[in-house]
């Protein structure tokens, strides 16, 4: 798999890290966790998998409601930034870098969750997989939770060939192609840096539907 996200290129990470802490609303993660809170009510504090969990934006606020968490990428940067965090405000947040594909996952988990449209991220066979892998670290009666936005319904309505934006001081930049078998996005994404520095790198977003995601998840012993 390949994505701007997930690219070993230090000035790109470092970029990219940037742009994303910058157009990130103001409050949604808080948001976003009471949401996965809500979905077990009055439970006991969660045991939470947090997969493709990038600079932890979900992780840390979940830690600082007293939840333990388990946070995985495949991006050192991102790690580090959580972990340093994590040890800083004393929270119960562990990260490690990982394929997540590959990793072992903890066991017993009441909540996995697979945030940031990182889901998209997977080729069809890699992500059957990975709801299996995923499927199997869950308690009986824990939730998966994905966030996408790259559904096909969601996507081919909003589809644009080229689009850009501001981040602070940064633009970002995306030249987008449609390709079928399997059906997904390729993308060409540039950050442009306030001081003139520039980097583009090739991004793979693939794309289901609610069908072959009920499908898949069906196939993994889970249901919607």
């Amino acid at each position: 798999m390949t994505t701007a996200s997930n690219i070993n290129n230090s000035f790109f990470q470092g970029l990219h890290h940037q742009v994303w802490r910058k157009i990130i609303p103001e409050g949604l993660s808080e948001a976003e966790v009471s949401f996965l809170e809500a979905l077990f009510a009055a439970e006991k504090k969660l045991t939470v998998l947090d997969i493709m969990c990038g600079y932890g934006r979900h992780a840390l606020e979940l830690g600082r409601r007293g939840h333990q968490v388990t946070a995985l990428d495949n991006l050192d940067v991102y790690i580090q930034d959580i972990i340093n965090t994590a040890a800083a405000e004393d929270l119960p947040v562990t990260a490690d870098v990982a394929d997540v594909v590959q990793a072992e996952f903890p066991a017993g988990n009441d909540l996995v969750i697979c945030m940031g449209n990182s889901f998209a991220f997977f080729e069809p066979h890699t992500a059957q997989q990975l709801l299996h892998h995923t499927a199997q670290s869950l308690r009986t009666g824990g939730k998966l939770v994905i966030n996408t936005w790259t559904l096909a319904e969601i996507s081919m309505k909003y589809y644009k060939e080229r689009d850009w934006f501001w981040a602070g001081d940064f633009k970002y930049i995306t030249e987008n192609k449609f390709h079928f078998f399997p059906s997904r996005i390729e993308a060409q994404h540039t950050i442009l840096g306030p001081d003139g520095q520039s980097e583009t790198r090739t991004g793979i977003d693939y794309m289901y539907s609610m069908g072959d995601m009920e499908r898949m998840l069906h196939a993994a012993g889970m249901h919607i």
